[in-house]
C-alpha cells in the first residue's frame, strides 16, 4: 500500500486541493504551513497607493478565487500537523516516522535540500505550479505573468517532480487551462485553479495505478523565465491590464505551435 504525505499551505484553494486529492485516495498525513505566523512586512505609502490603485483588479480576482473555495471545502480528516514552513525539524521528523511513498506539495515555501533529500529516500516528491513550465516560473503568480507577456497561451498548470530550484523540477505533465475571450479576471483565475486540480488529482491516480509517469528536464525544451514578486511593480500591472483588456478579445486566435506541452499518458 503507498503511503501519501501531503505539505500544503493553509489558503482555501489549498484546502480544496487536499480535499480532491483525498478522494482520489486517502492521504495518510497532512502537514499544513501556517503562513499566519510569517512575518508581516510593512508596506511604504507609495505601495499602499499602487494596492489601492493599479493592483484592485489582480487583487479582487484573487479574493474572489479564495472566496469561492472558502465556502465550498473543509480539511478532510487526515492526520495533520500545523508548521510556520515546510522546512521546520517536525516535517524532516514526520517524514522520516512516516516513511512516506509520495509526497504530494502545493503552496509552501520552498523546500530545502535536507527535506527533500529525507523525502526522496523513501519515495517520490510531486509538486504543482499554477503557471506552464518551463517557459514562466515563479511567482507572486504566473497567469498575471502569462498576462504581462501578452501570452495567452501561456495559461495554465505544471505538475512536476519536486527538486530545489523554483519550479524546475523535471516534467510530469503540462496543460494549458481553457480560457475564453468572455472570461473575466476572476473567472480567468478560477479556471486555472480547477484545472490546477483536476491535472494534480489525475497525476496521483496515475502514480497510485502504477502508470509510468515522465520525468523531462525543463532544459531540454527551454529557458524559460522566471519571475519575482518584486519584478510585479506598478507598471507591470498597468501593461498586464492593457494587455488583458486588448488581447483577450482574440484569445482564440492566438499562435501556441511553438510551445512544447508534455502530456499525461493515458
Amino acid at each position: 500500500m503507498t503511503k501519501v504525505l501531503a505539505i500544503v499551505g493553509d489558503a482555501p484553494n489549498q484546502v480544496a486541493l487536499i480535499s480532491k486529492l483525498h478522494k482520489v485516495r486517502p492521504i495518510d498525513h497532512l502537514v499544513l504551513i501556517k503562513k499566519d505566523n510569517r512575518p508581516i512586512r510593512k508596506k511604504s505609502m507609495r505601495q499602499l497607493f499602487v494596492s489601492a490603485s493599479v493592483n484592485l483588479p489582480f487583487r479582487k480576482a484573487w479574493q474572489d478565487l479564495l472566496a469561492h473555495y472558502g465556502s465550498q471545502y473543509e480539511l478532510p480528516k487526515i492526520e495533520k500537523v500545523y508548521a510556520s514552513s515546510a522546512n521546520d525539524q517536525l516535517v524532516i521528523d514526520l517524514l522520516i516516522e512516516k516513511k512516506p511513498n509520495l509526497v504530494l506539495v502545493s503552496g509552501t515555501d520552498i523546500l530545502r535540500d535536507m527535506v527533500i533529500n529525507v523525502a526522496k529516500s523513501y519515495g517520490r516528491i510531486m509538486n504543482l505550479h499554477t503557471g506552464v513550465s518551463p517557459y514562466i516560473k515563479g511567482g507572486p503568480n504566473c497567469t498575471n505573468w502569462a498576462i504581462y507577456l501578452n501570452r495567452f497561451d501561456l495559461i495554465g498548470n505544471t505538475i512536476m517532480w519536486l527538486d530545489g530550484g523554483i519550479d524546475t523540477g523535471n516534467i510530469i505533465a503540462t496543460e494549458r487551462t481553457d480560457i475564453s475571450d468572455k472570461d473575466t479576471l476572476s473567472t480567468m483565475h478560477q479556471k486555472v485553479m480547477e484545472h490546477a486540480h483536476d491535472l494534480y488529482c489525475r497525476c496521483y491516480l496515475a502514480f497510485l495505478e502504477g502508470r509510468a509517469l515522465a520525468s523531462v528536464p525543463q532544459r531540454e525544451i527551454d529557458e524559460g523565465r522566471l519571475f519575482f514578486t518584486r519584478h510585479w511593480t506598478a507598471s507591470a500591472r498597468i501593461l498586464a491590464l492593457l494587455n488583458f483588456y486588448s488581447t483577450r478579445r482574440r484569445i482564440t486566435s492566438l499562435p501556441s505551435n511553438e510551445v512544447i506541452l508534455v502530456p499525461l499518458e493515458k
